[in-house]
C-alpha cells in the first residue's frame, strides 16, 4: 500500500453497485478503464476542471489532481474525478 501522497502503481477498483471490480496501471485513466468495462460515465472536460465526472468513493484514499474539488472535499476522500485522479491505497471502492 502506498503512502498518503504517494500513487500506487497497480489498482482495483471495486464498484459497489455493479459488483465489477477492474484492475487499472498508474498511468491509466480511472475513466478510460470504467468504460472499456462498459460502464456509462458521464465526463465532459477530461482535465478535472468541469466536475461532470465527480463520484462518491465509499473506499480507499484517492489522489486528488483536479481543480474543482475545494480542500475539504479532497481532504474528506468522499468523492474523486475518476478523468485525472489516482489512488494512494492498492484498492478504491466506488459507488457505481
Amino acid at each position: 500500500m502506498g503512502s498518503q501522497d504517494t500513487p500506487v502503481a497497480s489498482l482495483r477498483i471495486e464498484l459497489a453497485r455493479s459488483g465489477l471490480s477492474l484492475q487499472a496501471e498508474f498511468g491509466d485513466s480511472i475513466v478510460d478503464v470504467l468504460e472499456a468495462a462498459g460502464l456509462e460515465i458521464e465526463w465532459n472536460c477530461g482535465a478535472g476542471i468541469c466536475g461532470s465526472c465527480i463520484v462518491p468513493v465509499l473506499a480507499g484514499r484517492p489522489l486528488h489532481h483536479d481543480s474543482i474539488l475545494d480542500a475539504e472535499e479532497q481532504a474528506s476522500g468522499r468523492v474523486m474525478t475518476p478523468c485525472v485522479s489516482w489512488a494512494s491505497t492498492d484498492t478504491l471502492v466506488l459507488d457505481l
